[in-house]
């Protein structure tokens, strides 16, 4: 918007200058088309030119944001949802170091459901139904942990034998 404006600002010194520059009226603008014709000052020209110019260009730029906003809006909704997602697993997470279990194990399933970190989410989220003496919710979210990413199931395994001691 300040690129428009100066834009606009330079525009209107270049037709002020050119209007005293070229006081005369020796300069003058012909449009043909056909057998019709169009004679007009310099000046003038220039004016009319900015005047359609202008709102032609905000009109363009109109349309293609509107053209682009269903792009744009997935784009912020989706950074949003893993901005949501990343705060919900570390207040989760925060939860459990102060050994609020029941919270812990809510904002963490919540990040989780969101798909963020949901291996970390699980095994975290398993260490706070464990707290809390839940055992077959613990189980359960032990082995959706070793099913989410079967790479490292060497920290669900840890964590498990952890657990059972």
């Amino acid at each position: 918007m300040i690129r428009l404006m100066v834009a606009l600002a330079v525009m209107a010194a270049t037709v002020f200058l050119a209007k005293y520059a070229l006081h005369d009226d020796a300069n003058y603008v012909v449009i043909g088309v056909g057998s019709w014709s169009l004679k007009s000052s310099l000046t003038v020209f220039i004016s009319l030119l900015l005047v359609t110019f202008v709102p032609a260009y905000l009109l363009v730029r109109i349309v293609l944001t509107l053209w682009r906003s269903p792009r744009m809006m997935k784009t912020w909704r989706l950074a949003r949802q893993y901005k949501d997602a990343q705060d919900a697993l570390s207040e989760g997470l925060m939860s459990l170091a102060e050994g609020r279990w029941r919270d812990a194990e809510n904002q963490l399933i919540h990040s989780v459901r969101q798909g963020t970190n949901p291996q970390l989410g699980y095994i975290a989220a398993a260490r706070a139904a464990q707290s809390l003496g839940a055992s077959q919710r613990r189980d359960d979210y032990l082995r959706v942990a070793s099913e989410v990413k079967s790479t490292s199931s060497v920290a669900v395994g840890i964590t498990q034998a952890q657990m059972l001691l």
